[in-house]
């Protein structure tokens, strides 16, 4: 079976309006949508069969082409709506992947920035418990060795001393608890605003697939129209 050379813009219209309905990323996805225009394609003289691979390649020449208004090469034969619709098309499946892929960085490096102020906080909170256990071991062995020389006065001012050395521990404590506290703030507020842009981009796509699918509906039923008149005009020879 010789190789399908794309010879007409409503082959490549029909494979634009395909790759924007199915949004392919696998290579089986890609194999399934060739298997879908291979039908379309076909005639009863002319069996077409295509391969994933080749669909993909020849969206991605495509695209560049229409990046690089390259209108000579990509009108072909049709119509000036049909190479309006198609330059759309590109446009829009375009337009979709680099948002798409835009999110996906975006959410990677929030991602990443997130993990590392986490680590960050924690390792703060570390140091600065180091400090307090290690002032706190100063602070009692200091009061264990003087604790026999002392007086009851003396042991009440020691008492005291340890009081204040608490409150300056709890103080210290509450500084770190409220940095930890802020930035967990600050992460579930990144957060609520990644899932609002996601959900954003998923009535995109819904509104996309919506208009996709219009756009596979009248394609199939010009087919159609084409196949029953190829039809009658072999009757009538």
């Amino acid at each position: 079976m010789a190789p399908f050379r794309w010879p007409s813009l409503k082959n490549d219209i029909a494979l634009a309006k395909e790759v924007a309905s199915k949004k392919p990323q696998t290579h089986q996805e890609w194999d399934e949508l060739a298997t879908i225009l291979s039908e379309v394609f076909s005639s009863d003289s002319n069996r077409v069969e295509l391969k994933g691979r080749g669909c993909r390649e020849r969206l991605t020449r495509l695209i560049e082409k229409n990046e690089q208004d390259d209108k000579k090469s990509l009108k072909k034969s049709g119509t000036e709506e049909e190479y309006s619709e198609l330059s759309q098309l590109l446009q829009d499946i375009s337009t979709y992947r680099r948002d798409m892929e835009e999110y996906k960085a975006k959410t990677a490096k929030d991602k990443e920035q997130k993990k590392k102020k986490r680590g960050k906080i924690k390792k703060m909170g570390e140091e600065i418990r180091k400090k307090k256990a290690w002032k706190g071991c100063n602070d009692d062995d200091e009061c264990t060795s003087n604790d026999d020389d002392y007086d009851s006065e003396s042991t009440s001012t020691s008492g005291s001393k340890k009081g204040k050395v608490t409150r300056k521990r709890a103080t210290r404590l509450s500084a770190v608890q409220m940095l930890e506290q802020k930035n967990e703030r600050k992460a579930d507020l990144k957060e609520r605003e990644l899932k609002l842009k996601s959900e954003e981009l998923q009535l995109q796509k819904k509104k996309f697939e919506q208009e996709a699918a219009e756009r596979k509906e009248r394609l199939q039923l010009e087919l159609e129209e084409r196949r029953m008149f190829l039809q009658i005009l072999k009757e009538k020879m």
